[in-house]
């Protein structure tokens, strides 16, 4: 409740007037079929509509067996101040089907009147999968204070004693887990049964029992929640936890689907394409191509995860070590500032679970909007925003050209800072030790020759890329004479 006051200009202040504040249900946000939780068969959820534009949404995965091939679902508005409808989505390979023929619209606004409908394996041709319920007012000007109204979704059929239906799904097909998964009730194991993702355990009585699927192959996770971290290790959690927490006395029957994702682990090296430079810092996102997934766009793990950090490319360039998904077709697409955005068309195609995909050295292009071989960015950095650079110039007068600073990694500005090997190199034991200066991530080689007046220039050793952090480079050449330069490379 809020109370509010008014205040006149000289300072006197009016009779109080309240008002009652509407919060979100207990299973905010919902208002997406993206952001729908899920519900348990047998268990009511209390809802309302807090705002004109709320709607909610709830998904299950509906098996069928003996004793469950039909779902009913009911819709009782409680509060005075509710008008629901409700529709029916079938999840069909991603994408929602409206199965117009169960929507229901068919009572007003009156407390404890129904809407009410059912999914019917038997009769209507229907298939084991994920299903969405989506709730929302018919009135839309019903909405506030005593909207309240709940859903149950249930078999019509009591099983009259305590039972334990077990699913275990595999996200990305919505079929069975692989052969030789198990399900642990307390010491207890059982198989799967003939449909392959459900299991009706009997012989409860009351208590909390621990319930875990056991013997899944490496390369299945465990679905995480995207709103808290850590929820597949957690007992409590009734949605994610494996092992779970499951409570027989809340009801004759309990429900728990345990949900499980196939994944690869994506690696690759991001360079400049004009440098070869490592590119710290760019943004990795894959969009799937295959499956119910097509069109998903995946940046982070767990995927669309609040609390996850997007996927950007480390000090080295390589991908991250957290580069989890889906075994499914893959685009990729690399960003960052500075740089053209670049997608790469199926990259990635469907694999087993637990593989490691190793894309290799993937080349981002520069910005060069005045087309000087040069990259906009490096210029603005060097010598003014919107600078256009001559390329073959020498700002600093060291001998180098502009565009072989660039590519180089050397200041363009800094007439000591330049590709150089030693004036005098040290004579040793073996031979003669060269050392020059380097900039990660580019690559350098030696070349000799016997002498200036006759022949050309011959590879002698390398190449060698410089590491993170490294500033020079030495290499001890067995000669008993000779002439010798250092070469840097690029792509």
């Amino acid at each position: 409740v809020c109370t509010f006051y008014a205040e006149d200009n000289l300072g006197e202040m009016s009779r109080p007037v309240q008002c009652d504040v509407v919060r979100g249900d207990a299973y905010e946000p919902d208002n997406t079929s993206g952001s729908a939780g899920w519900f348990e068969i047998g268990v009511p959820q209390l809802h309302n509509f807090h705002s004109s534009v709320d709607e909610d949404w709830v998904k299950l995965y509906a098996a069928t067996g003996a004793s469950y091939t039909s779902y009913e679902i009911e819709v009782q508005t409680v509060g005075t101040n509710v008008d629901v409808a409700v529709e029916v989505y079938y999840d069909d390979n991603g994408v929602l089907t409206n199965l117009d023929w169960l929507a229901r619209d068919d009572y007003g606004a009156e407390t404890n009147e129904f809407e009410y409908t059912w999914l019917d394996f038997d009769m209507d041709g229907l298939e084991r999968g994920f299903y969405y319920i989506r709730v929302y007012s018919a009135d839309t000007n019903l909405w506030g204070i005593d909207s309240e109204y709940e859903i149950r979704i249930y078999w019509p059929t009591a099983p009259g004693d305590k039972r334990l239906l077990v699913l275990g799904v595999d996200a990305v097909t919505t079929g069975p887990l692989p052969g030789g998964t198990l399900i642990r009730v307390g010491t207890n194991t059982h198989a799967f049964g003939s449909d392959g993702v459900s299991a009706m355990l009997t012989g409860y009585t009351s208590g909390v029992v621990t319930v875990s699927i056991t013997n899944i192959p490496a390369g299945y996770v465990a679905a995480e929640s995207t709103n808290q971290p850590g929820q597949s290790g957690d007992p409590n959690n009734l949605v994610y936890g494996n092992p779970r927490y499951v409570d027989m006395d809340a009801g004759d029957l309990r429900t728990t689907l345990f949900t499980f994702v196939p994944v690869l682990t994506a690696q690759a090296t991001v360079r400049n394409q004009w440098t070869g430079e490592r590119v710290q810092n760019a943004n990795v996102k894959f969009t799937a191509q295959s499956s119910r997934l097509a069109g998903l766009e995946y940046d982070r793990y767990p995927d669309n995860a609040t609390y996850a950090t997007p996927w950007i490319t480390l000090v080295n360039g390589e991908f991250p070590t957290n580069v989890l998904l889906p075994t499914v077709d893959w685009d990729m697409t690399l960003s960052m500032a500075g740089y053209s955005n670049t997608v790469f068309a199926n990259v990635i195609s469907a694999t087993n679970a637990g593989a490691t995909v190793n894309l290799g050295t993937v080349y981002l292009s520069p910005v060069d909007a005045n087309t000087n071989d040069i990259g906009d960015s490096w210029e603005d950095v060097y010598f003014g925003y919107g600078s256009t650079v001559d390329p073959d110039g020498d700002a600093d007068g060291d001998g180098m050209k502009n565009k072989d600073e660039y590519r180089l990694g050397t200041h363009p500005k800094d007439k000591n800072s330049r590709l150089k090997a030693d004036i005098q190199p040290q004579v040793v034991t073996n031979g003669v030790k060269i050392t020059w200066p380097v900039t990660a991530g580019r690559r350098y080689r030696l070349l000799s020759r016997a002498n200036l007046l006759a022949g050309g220039w011959f590879k002698t050793n390398g190449p060698w890329e410089a590491a993170v952090g490294q500033t020079n480079m030495s290499h001890t050449v067995e000669t008993n004479g000779g002439f010798f330069k250092v070469q840097g490379l690029v792509p």
